[in-house]
């Protein structure tokens, strides 16, 4: 069986009212993933792959990364992203902590 990686983002965008549950929803999301019973999954990162309040830049380097070091290794990759996002027509936007 392949490696299995996660990534997951915890993030509230600095324009918009906070969210009560962030960031313990994202750090317990990735506890249950990286738990070896359950989800399995290693980090997609070197280090730890879970982020909280990232920035745009961040956000996006984190991804790119992620899938780099995914596709290199053929693992399955998992990204999660809890937090601001915002829906215009058919696409939907993540809002890290400085989006505009």
């Amino acid at each position: 069986m392949s490696e299995r990686r996660i990534l997951v983002i915890g993030s509230q965008c600095q324009a918009l009212s906070q969210l009560g549950f962030l960031p313990q929803a994202a750090q317990e999301l990735y506890r249950v993933m990286i738990d070896p019973e359950r989800g399995a999954c290693v980090s997609a990162l070197e280090g730890e792959g879970l982020l909280i309040d990232p920035t745009v830049r961040d956000t996006k380097d984190a991804i790119k990364k992620a899938y780099r070091r995914a596709a290199k290794d053929e693992a399955t990759l998992f990204i999660a992203y809890i937090g601001h996002g915002e829906r215009a027509d058919e696409d939907f936007y993540l809002l890290p902590q400085d989006a505009e």
